[in-house]
């Protein structure tokens, strides 16, 4: 396709005469983050937007250069919008998405929750990727009347905010969707002694309990009063032990399937009375099935007297961001038209694992033939989840160079050519596509290596970067895993190799540039104190012992204050306050256990101790084939919880 860029400043100039007050609408909405989109009288100069309507029922953009400006057909607003995106890279072409809802998922429950200014210019940009649809992940993070302590000190959405961003995200035709938890994932608010009256076990709400449905009851109202939307999306996934806690003190052992139903319709019931569809995760049905693997979906059947209870108003959502083959995708579409419902896929645009920027690896290699297999299979729901496990480190901004490669393939297919891809993006997010997807490769190139039997193993970042310095649990753990000796040396030369490409790039809009440098250089001499550590002392070698504790230490503990401040001021651009003492807590515990570990060294050196009995302490992990998953998950500098 032929592809033509604006000159920089250029001004996009619309005339409201004969289009649609939806679409002058959603134009003069963009107006507050893109000042280039102009409404002017006709015959002033810029270059022009024409827009013809078209009939049919796929989102649809036509755009091509002409006279003075560029001409945009479409059908539906995502496709008019996704159109003037285009426009403003200059990009021409063909481009129509099959899906009638195609969207995110946001996580704001894992402490990133987005300020409404942020998250408004975040739907600004979806919309001109051709996005029409955001469901805000929220497990307590929302407030409720009369519910001082739900949502307690964590950037809880007030229903004023959440009507805001509403009524922002409608002028752009974008459906904004809760999603909430109503069983399980409740352990942020269910510590609380307010709600032991409901609370089953540590993550779980206790079923068939009339005070649990009386919060469920407020909850689910103020989510309708707050959005337009009629649909809401309850959650009800990963909750594995419900009914083992006080529900089984209170009522003995009961049937899974029985329970999870039985709790389902009382839901239901309450959104019904809402004016609400509810949407679930569909997993429940299968972990229950598979009660000796714990697969979250599989290929055993879903008993039919099962799946005769499931209400048949309830949508349930597929969700799969880990299989790497479009099969796989296919097979489970076709096990939940089985069951007798038409899914929804939620894949994922990886900003968790943890990282400090989205995963493009992962991001490929799972919701590109996830795509491919609901076009196949002609799904009318797609979105891809954004969760921010442990923490949510992540820089959300980052993923804006993810998301626009997923809107391109879900409009123009897996052979849309990069350099439109580049040209879009830039326009849109004000970053350079190349070098965001560079740093978006740390994880792929640097922490994932294939171990003796070919087959990939992945440490994520974060959790190399918070592994103790002094006894390197997390390295140790992938070293014996990769089955490689000299993982670190090759670690080391990656990174420096992205150090060096992305050293001048200083961009803010599409992730933090600045911030991920900073990041970058302590990791580097993270992992490579680590590696002189070992070999000096394996070596006992007292002089190179006694650099890394004076210099050593003092360098990388300079990185890491660098980066604090950086960290710091990157989470307050963004997001509201609430969840960045993590941030600041981890980075502070990685410094003070390196004062330890200088420590350790100087009383070694001066023979107060004979040895250094973390460094004695077995590092040979042999047989071990993957890193365990607590290690994996736990993001402190220690192997404590």
């Amino acid at each position: 396709m032929k592809t033509l860029q604006l000159k920089r400043n250029s001004q996009l100039v619309w005339q409201p005469e004969g289009l649609s007050a939806e679409l002058c609408d959603a134009l003069r909405a963009l107006r507050a983050y893109y000042p280039e989109i102009m409404e002017t009288p006709a015959g002033d100069s810029g270059v022009t937007l024409h827009f013809d309507a078209l009939a049919g029922s796929k989102t649809t953009c036509q755009v091509a250069r002409q006279d003075n400006g560029f001409n945009v057909r479409y059908s539906g607003l995502a496709g008019a919008l996704r159109g003037v995106g285009s426009a403003l890279g200059g990009v021409e072409g063909v481009s129509a998405a099959p899906f009638t809802s195609f969207g995110i998922m946001l996580d704001c429950s894992r402490n990133r929750v987005m300020t409404v200014e942020h998250l408004k210019g975040y739907l600004a940009k979806l919309a001109l990727m051709g996005y029409n649809q955001a469901l805000l992940y929220c497990e307590d993070t929302y407030e409720l009347p009369g519910e001082p302590l739900f949502g307690y000190m964590r950037g809880a959405y007030s229903e004023a905010e959440l009507k805001e961003i509403d009524d922002f995200a409608a002028r752009l035709g974008i459906e904004v969707i809760g999603c909430i938890e109503l069983l399980g994932h409740g352990n942020q608010f269910l510590k609380w002694w307010h709600y032991a009256d409901i609370k089953d076990t540590r993550e779980v709400m206790l079923i068939d309990e009339p005070k649990t449905y009386e919060f469920i009851d407020k909850a689910i109202a103020m989510w309708g009063r707050a959005l337009r939307s009629r649909r809401i999306h309850i959650g009800m996934d990963e909750a594995h032990d419900m009914g083992r806690g006080k529900y089984w003190d209170l009522h003995g052992t009961a049937d899974h399937f029985e329970l999870f139903n039985r709790h389902l319709d009382k839901v239901n019931q309450i959104c019904k009375s809402h004016g609400l569809k509810a949407m679930i995760w569909s997993d429940m049905y299968f972990r229950i099935a598979d009660r000796k693997n714990h697969d979250y979906y599989h290929d055993l059947p879903i008993p039919a007297e099962v799946a005769a209870k499931i209400p048949r108003d309830v949508q349930l959502v597929y969700w799969d961001y880990y299989h790497e083959d479009k099969e796989t995708y296919l097979k489970m579409i076709q096990h939940h038209r089985d069951m007798g419902c038409e899914p929804p896929l939620g894949s994922g645009v990886w900003t968790w694992s943890p990282m400090f920027w989205y995963n493009r690896g992962r991001t490929d290699r799972t919701a590109v033939p996830g795509l491919a297999a609901a076009r196949e299979a002609k799904l009318k729901e797609v979105f891809f989840t954004m969760w921010g496990d442990d923490g949510a480190m992540c820089d959300y901004d980052s993923a804006l160079a993810g998301l626009a490669r997923c809107a391109d393939v879900a409009y123009c297919g897996e052979e849309v050519a990069q350099e439109e891809t580049a040209r879009r993006f830039q326009a849109v997010c004000g970053a350079n596509y190349e070098g965001v997807q560079l740093a978006a490769e740390l994880q792929d190139r640097a922490f994932r290596f294939r171990n003796p039997q070919g087959e990939f193993m992945e440490a994520p970042a974060g959790l190399l970067f918070f592994d103790d310095p002094l006894l390197g649990i997390g390295m140790e753990t992938f070293k014996a895993a990769v089955g490689d000796a000299d993982v670190e040396e090759k670690m080391l030369g990656e990174m420096k190799k992205l150090q060096n490409h992305l050293r001048h790039f200083r961009s803010t809009s599409a992730g933090d540039f600045p911030n991920f440098n900073n990041f970058l250089r302590a990791m580097i001499l993270k992992v490579e104190l680590r590696k002189r550590l070992t070999t000096a002392y394996d070596a006992k070698d007292k002089r190179e012992l006694r650099r890394i504790a004076a210099s050593g230490v003092r360098e990388l503990q300079a990185a890491l204050a660098e980066f604090a401040q950086s960290a710091r001021k990157q989470w307050l651009a963004t997001t509201k306050p609430f969840g960045v003492e993590v941030v600041d807590s981890r980075i502070a515990t990685l410094s003070a256990r390196l004062d330890t570990l200088a420590l350790r060294i100087t009383d070694y050196l001066a023979g107060r101790v004979d040895k250094l009995e973390e460094l004695e302490a077995r590092r040979d992990l042999s047989g071990l084939v993957e890193v365990p998953w607590s290690v994996g998950r736990v993001q402190t500098a220690s192997n404590y919880r």
